[in-house]
């Protein structure tokens, strides 16, 4: 597995499940893995894949987008709290299904593609921190 992909699921764990008030960073964060899993379970071969490039590279961009979020408000309020038994479920179901696609010849490419901005945003967050 890239360094870059291992880096984007490490943000998944890590900002994915904060909250911002009672539970809206936890909803928005299971509710794009569980529909990021569902795209990626459909994925049997490379042209699966070519075919759900868009709305991959939307869930992984959204999914950017609220970890940023969530870092930031964590940062500002200074609030942390555990990761619950559901939600590290709901993470390592996404990993199992990220390391499936994986292994299909030509994917990691593709994924990485897929990837690449929503990397570039979280890369760019955490260098200005």
């Amino acid at each position: 597995m890239s360094e870059r992909v291992i880096i984007f699921l490490i943000c998944i764990f890590l900002f994915g499940c904060t909250k911002k008030d009672d539970s809206y960073f936890l909803r928005q964060g299971e509710r794009i893995k569980k529909e990021l899993c569902l795209e990626l379970e459909s994925i049997e071969t490379l042209c699966d894949l070519f075919a759900h490039q868009e709305s991959l590279t939307h869930y992984f961009d959204e999914l950017a987008f609220l970890a940023i979020e969530a870092r930031a408000f964590q940062i500002e309020t200074k609030r942390e709290r555990a990761v619950s038994s559901l939600e590290r479920e709901s993470s390592e179901r996404l990993t199992r299904q990220l390391q499936r696609v994986l292994k299909i010849a030509g994917a990691q490419a593709v994924i990485e593609k897929c990837q690449a901005r929503a990397v570039e945003k979280i890369d760019s967050f955490e260098k200005r921190k």
